[in-house]
């Protein structure tokens, strides 16, 4: 089974998260952006409005107007911003076209998920299981969100792929558990590949790939599953 995650794996977004921009926006102090992170990602919210809600009732605050329309913006914005990565499509289509079982892993907020729908039309479909955050109400890395995903696709951990950006969120905690990882670097963000490696060995029974294209995964994957 392959997990596929979503963010900088599949699309790409703006420059700030939205932890990062309702943080700024609201002039908090870095320490809230786990909690910001919590509600964006771990609570599902129809539309802006029902997130400003959110927001408004677990930080206690009030949003001036020109915060409340800028945060509606942001929302919409995601519907256009959020764009294929160059090679996602194709990887998407080739993984579909060779039948290959995989389900959607990833840290999602309602609009980011519209623009995956509008973008890659044809990934949902064919997924054997969807595990979006703000669906299952817990989100990557935690124990909550893993262990609900090992336990739905009843596979073992070796038989398991996961495919993602960040060793935090996707790479780490497959690891821990047995899976083999494909780490896509598609920024081209390790320079340190020795401090990686010596946390990767802490991990026997699990595999770690570099792929610095989503080519390169494909390629990877046809000898993994």
């Amino acid at each position: 089974m392959i997990l596929i995650d979503v963010g900088l794996t599949l699309l790409g977004g703006p420059t700030r998260s939205p932890a990062t921009f309702i943080t700024e926006l609201l002039s908090l102090p870095q320490s809230t952006k786990p909690l910001i992170s919590d509600i964006v990602f771990s609570q599902e919210h129809s539309t802006p409005d029902d997130l400003l809600d959110s927001l408004s009732s677990i930080l206690k605050i009030e949003f001036s107007d020109a915060q409340r329309s800028s945060l509606i913006d942001y929302w919409v914005s995601q519907l256009d911003e959020c764009l294929p990565l160059p090679g996602a499509q194709e990887f998407c289509k080739a993984i579909i076209e060779n039948k290959y079982p995989y389900c959607i892993a990833s840290n999602l907020w309602k609009p980011f998920h519209m623009a995956l729908t509008r973008f890659i039309p044809e990934i949902e479909p064919s997924a054997k299981f969807l595990f979006l955050s703000y669906i299952m109400g817990a989100r990557k890395p935690s124990d909550e969100f893993y262990n609900h995903v090992f336990l739905a696709i009843d596979a073992k951990p070796q038989n398991v792929v996961m495919v993602g950006d960040s060793f935090e969120n996707d790479i780490f905690p497959c690891l821990s558990r047995g899976a083999t990882c494909v780490m896509l670097d598609l920024a081209d963000k390790l320079t340190d590949h020795s401090s990686i490696m010596e946390r990767v060995s802490t991990y026997p029974d699990a595999q770690l790939h570099i792929a610095k294209t989503h080519s390169e995964c494909l390629d990877l994957l046809k000898t993994l599953v």
